[in-house]
């Protein structure tokens, strides 16, 4: 994905050491970041619970 991106790439190596499972680089995918920081909890409210009872089958 990122073959076409100018300038540097994170490895993901980096990121897992990290603990985190995306990098966020630039100021303008922060602000991106930021607004959607609770998107699927907006959109699917009872996603937590709905997961949690396939899970217990």
């Amino acid at each position: 994905m990122t073959s076409a991106t100018p300038g540097p790439v994170v490895p993901d190596s980096r990121i897992r050491a990290a603990g985190a499972s995306e990098a966020v680089v630039d100021e303008f995918s922060r602000g991106v970041k930021s607004a959607l920081h609770d998107d699927l909890n907006l959109l699917h409210p009872t996603i937590e619970e709905q997961f949690a009872a396939a899970l217990a089958g």
